[in-house]
């Protein structure tokens, strides 16, 4: 009786020890195949981040060129900008060159037709004083030579004075008959042809009228 008992207690027993093992056969091969598993993804991680390393030095390499890129960008343009504004000076430099010296030429040409101006001007008065110079001169002359002929017609004898002026033209009658006593002209009228003596007479009269106008 107690054999029979101790039978399936020992088959139990060993039941219990083979599934002991085998749980912890399980448990080595779940424990082997994690790490497995971990040193499966330490490779690959040790991979993606030499590859992961590699991208970010590229980006870096990229970074780099793009900053030396707009560094020289920056360069060339403030080169450009410095070369303008001095361009931009120089041309604010000629403009004001220029417009002195067309201010200058304004003066001087100003100055000198001026002084032409002055010249002409003195050079008129000049040749106006010398013209009334000259027909005072002229007057005088022309008095003298009319005195002196005044003279001779009044020293003449009517008859021959008479003769004489009625066949000169009549405005130098009337002018020679003008620079005579008005007696004298009586009388050297009273020989001439009575026809000439009138027109003469009329003569007279309009330049009686229409006296001469003297120069300034």
């Amino acid at each position: 009786m107690k054999k029979l008992l101790l039978f399936p207690m020992l088959f139990c027993l060993i039941q219990a020890s083979q599934i002991e093992q085998l749980e912890q056969t399980k448990q080595t091969n779940q424990e082997k195949q994690k790490d497995q598993e971990s040193l499966d993804c330490n490779l690959i991680f040790q991979s993606r981040k030499d590859e992961i390393a590699s991208q970010l030095q590229k980006l870096q390499d990229q970074q780099q060129a793009l900053q030396s890129l707009q560094n020289a960008t920056q360069d060339i343009l403030k080169q450009r900008e410095q070369k303008l504004n001095q361009q931009e000076q120089e041309l604010k430099t000629k403009q004001e060159n220029f417009a002195q010296k067309e201010k200058e030429l304004k003066e001087a040409f100003e100055k000198k037709e001026q002084d032409l101006n002055n010249k002409q001007k003195a050079k008129q008065e000049e040749i106006q004083k010398l013209i009334a110079q000259n027909q005072q001169l002229l007057q005088e002359i022309k008095g003298t030579k009319q005195n002196k002929l005044s003279q001779t017609y009044a020293k003449m004898k009517d008859s021959k004075a008479a003769e004489i002026l009625q066949n000169l033209p009549i405005e130098d009658v009337v002018e020679i008959l003008n620079s005579l006593d008005t007696k004298i002209i009586g009388r050297i009228m009273g020989k001439m042809d009575p026809q000439k003596a009138a027109t003469i007479t009329q003569a007279l009269q309009k330049d009686f009228s229409n006296p001469p106008t003297s120069n300034p």
